[in-house]
């Protein structure tokens, strides 16, 4: 099955996908319903940067991973990310910082054009993360955006070095959260410290044993101080800490996922979310671990859903239950749907 493409729009060239007359690419293999990403993201902002209107819909959405770029679906996306678009992270998060008048490709990753690109795939329910930093307020908005929405799951971000962490959690909590996200290399604190297992331990008796996705693992590409704090090591002890509830290592452990399946065969309250690893490393991790313990995910709208989604779709080529279970029942189990 052809795995390279000049376009992600050159996807629907497999008969998982077609092209719409927008440009978006729809799903269409049969009986499939009711999808569910466990990883997407909103227009995020911090220090300078206008926040973005989450509420409002562009004509277009204009993801990080470019419709110019060509697709490897054989390896790791952050690896063909950077490979095809090696400075697109200063290029495209410079503007969701410090510049106070440039509107970047971040106003446009909002609600409707997500649901937008969902109702394509047939994406029932999205999980949004939020990713707050410095002086940022992103995950109050999101889950204030996100409130009565029911095709949208928010998870909000709590900083680990803050006083307010205990009033942060109650307040997200009333806002509708139903997980947490980490992220160690923006938060700088990696998954195994004093303070993101204290924040964790609090996080489980505040929700009650709610989930908790960590950013995990790094592509080499990251800047040395903040690869470090994402170091696949650090989650032995994460995964300890939220002993029973629910703990997702988001990208599964990126480039070192053989660790992350480690560590989810120890703990069987670990699920690796797959957003961005190829059919190769899923088939890997379907063998250890069989298919209820995998997420998938995309990391929206650095990518598309289409690419994550050919990669499931082609792992689990002729295993309709591997298939839903990964793209759907895994899902609506921890989440409670």
């Amino acid at each position: 099955m052809k795995k390279k493409f000049d376009s992600w729009r050159d996807l629907a060239d497999l008969d998982y996908f077609e092209i719409l007359e927008d440009g978006r690419l729809a799903l269409v293999e049969p009986e499939l319903e009711g999808l569910i990403d466990f990883h997407t993201h909103l227009g995020w902002t911090v220090l300078l940067a206008p926040p973005v209107d989450v509420t409002r819909e562009t004509p277009v959405t204009r993801h990080n991973f470019g419709s110019h770029l060509h697709v490897d679906l054989d390896i790791y996306s952050g690896q063909n990310f950077f490979e095809a678009r090696p400075k697109w992270g200063v290029q495209d998060y410079l503007p969701c910082a410090l510049s106070p008048l440039r509107r970047g490709k971040h106003h446009t990753h909002t609600i409707p054009n997500l649901i937008r690109e969902m109702d394509a795939l047939k994406i029932d329910k999205s999980v949004s993360l939020g990713l707050d930093i410095v002086n940022s307020d992103n995950s109050r908005r999101f889950g204030q955006a996100m409130r009565y929405n029911p095709r949208l799951i928010f998870f909000c971000m709590v900083p680990p070095q803050s006083l307010q962490r205990k009033k942060l959690i109650k307040d997200y909590l009333a806002l509708g959260a139903q997980g947490m996200k980490l992220h160690p290399e923006l938060q700088m604190a990696a998954a195994s410290s004093s303070r993101v297992i204290r924040l964790v331990n609090l996080w489980q008796e505040l929700s009650e044993g709610m989930p908790v996705l960590s950013h995990s693992g790094f592509n080499g590409f990251e800047p040395r101080k903040a690869r470090e704090k994402a170091d696949i090591k650090h989650f032995w002890a994460l995964a300890e800490a939220s002993e029973g509830s629910p703990c997702i290592l988001g990208h599964a452990g990126m480039n070192y996922y053989p660790e992350a399946i480690k560590i989810a065969e120890k703990h069987p309250h670990v699920y690796l979310e797959v957003s961005g690893q190829p059919p190769s490393h899923l088939q890997v991790m379907m063998d250890h671990l069989g298919s209820e313990r995998l997420l998938y995910g995309t990391d929206w709208p650095i990518y598309p859903q289409a690419i994550s989604l050919a990669k499931v779709l082609m792992a689990t080529e002729g295993n309709t239950k591997a298939r839903t279970n990964i793209l759907r029942d895994n899902a609506r189990r921890i989440l409670g749907l």
